[in-house]
């Protein structure tokens, strides 16, 4: 009946008799919460019982949940994750316009569908997605875009919950090179921007592509993006699920584009590229250096970023929007006095 009897932990069985039955080992008398408990109250009641679990059932006493002292450590540590109603890490999921059963079943446990395609500015894209659109229950973002037209196509045709912006920039995307087809991240975000703007809508856009650095989020940001989208920073995290290879005396992790020949070979890189048949790789597999946990990379970046709001005088994405001014930077602005060592 779904009602809590009494809890068992590893502490309970480690050395325990093999034999004996859960019933013999479990905790009968157990502290619980009831539903809706704040987690500042749930803190300090397993602190007053010396606990590390807390169950939290309903009025019936049946088990809805439990709490554990790793879930408010990591809160505390981790205070700016995005969370759901239920205090669950919230999840999206790449997805194809044209397979609407796998939408359908991940619409049921991902608060967040992104639509996974490299163009998406196409006849059959956009009339696949009006079709999903009215199948699944979640927000969905469309993309990838890089143009004007593009964005007030979409805005004027379907509700979605963002935009994708960025075309062939990814450190590992080969698309502009191969095809001579692009939407460099900077531009289209100014494109779309320009079309959200005028249109009057509320639409974020997500810039995606070629963002390897904190100048990089803030000029996206500057231009009318409200999120970047990052695989090249993050790929060298330990997080990452790269391997971690020594080349000399340094280390790296491997990572690849999506329409590299290797990711090609998997089923993913079909939905993006859309033709299975597709014969050349719009996308490579290269090294990117070992940079630590992923923790001290964000806060390398929010460090960088506070700073450059700090210049435009902005305190937020918004006021950035207003007051950022763009100017045109030549190569000299990259190149560095010619009697100094940088280390690496």
């Amino acid at each position: 009946e779904g009602k809590l009897v009494g809890i068992i932990t590893g502490r309970d069985v480690r050395f325990a008799d093999p034999s004996l039955r859960v019933a013999d080992v479990m905790t009968r008398d157990v502290i619980t919460a009831k539903e809706g408990i704040k987690m500042e109250e749930a803190e300090e009641l397993m602190k007053s019982h010396k606990i590390e679990k807390l169950p939290v059932v309903d009025e019936e006493g049946r088990l809805k949940g439990l709490i554990t002292y790793k879930d408010i450590a990591l809160r505390g540590r981790y205070g700016n994750a995005t969370r759901d109603e239920h205090g669950r890490l919230r999840v999206g999921a790449a997805i194809s316009p044209f397979d609407l059963e796998r939408a359908k079943e991940l619409s049921k446990i991902a608060d967040l569908l992104v639509i996974d395609v490299a163009h998406f500015h196409n006849l059959r894209v956009m009339e696949a997605t009006k079709k999903l659109l009215k199948e699944v229950d979640v927000d969905v973002v469309a993309g990838n875009i890089g143009t004007y037209e593009a964005a007030v196509d979409i805005i004027s045709s379907m509700d979605v919950a963002g935009l994708r912006v960025g075309i062939g920039s990814g450190s590992v995307c080969t698309t502009m090179e191969v095809t001579g087809v692009g939407a460099p991240t900077p531009f289209a975000v100014a494109q779309v921007a320009d079309a959200v703007r005028e249109m009057g809508a509320d639409v974020p856009i997500i810039a995606d592509g070629g963002i390897r650095g904190a100048g990089d989020i803030a000029i996206s940001l500057a231009l009318g993006a409200s999120s970047v989208m990052m695989g090249y920073i993050f790929a060298g995290c330990r997080e990452s699920p790269g391997e971690l290879i020594s080349i000399g005396s340094r280390y790296y992790k491997r990572h690849r584009g999506m329409g590299s020949e290797a990711a090609r070979k998997k089923r993913m890189a079909l939905d993006r590229y859309s033709q299975p048949a597709k014969g050349m790789p719009e996308g490579i597999e290269a090294f990117v250096p070992y940079r630590g946990e992923v923790n001290m990379v964000v806060e390398e970046l929010s460090t960088a970023l506070k700073a450059a709001f700090g210049y435009a005088g902005a305190s937020s994405i918004e006021e950035l929007w207003r007051k950022a001014r763009l100017a045109r930077k030549t190569l000299h602005t990259h190149e560095r006095a010619r009697d100094l060592i940088i280390p690496t």
